[in-house]
C-alpha cells in the first residue's frame, strides 16, 4: 500500500513500522552503509502509480531506505509526498546494464543507472544482499 506523507498519522506509521520495521538506530546506519539511497531518476513505472508521480512531464526520482524487514521508497512529486513500504519477501529486484526494476505488491519503477554514481552501485549491492539474508533466515527449515 502506498501512503500520503506529507503529515503522517500515528496509524500510518505504525503501519508502516509493523511491516518494514523501524528505520535503523545511529550505530546500526554507521555499521551498516549504505542504508539510504541518493536520488533515482525514474525511467518508467506502472501505470497505477500516475497518481503517486503526477502528470508533469518532468523528470520523476524516488529514494530508497533500507529498514531491517524491507525497504521504503519515497516519491516525491510538486503537490505530495508518498511513500511505499515493501517487505523483502515481497521485493523483487531484476538488475540490468542501465536499469534496475523494482516489482512488488502489482507495481514495478524501472530506475535509471546511466549517470550512476559509485554509491548508487554499492547501495544496491547492500540491498540485495540484505534482501538475500533476510530471505534466508526466514525459510523453513
Amino acid at each position: 500500500m502506498i501512503y500520503l506523507y506529507d503529515q503522517p498519522s500515528h496509524k500510518e506509521e505504525k503501519a508502516i513500522r509493523d511491516l518494514i520495521g523501524e528505520p535503523f538506530n545511529l550505530k546500526t546506519r554507521i555499521k551498516n552503509r549504505p542504508v539510504g539511497s541518493p536520488r533515482l531518476i525514474v525511467n518508467d513505472y506502472s501505470p497505477s502509480l500516475d497518481k503517486h508521480f503526477g502528470q508533469s512531464v518532468d523528470r520523476k526520482f524516488i529514494s530508497i531506505e533500507r529498514r531491517e524487514k524491507g525497504i521504503l521508497i519515497y516519491i516525491r512529486n510538486p503537490k505530495n509526498n508518498y511513500v511505499w513500504p515493501i517487505p523483502y519477501y515481497r521485493l523483487t529486484i531484476f538488475k540490468s546494464t542501465d536499469s534496475f526494476n523494482i516489482h512488488a505488491e502489482g507495481y514495478h519503477v524501472n530506475i535509471d543507472l546511466i549517470p550512476a554514481r559509485k554509491s548508487v552501485s554499492k547501495f544496491l549491492t547492500k540491498l540485495m544482499e540484505t534482501r538475500a539474508e533476510m530471505l534466508d533466515m526466514n525459510q523453513p527449515i
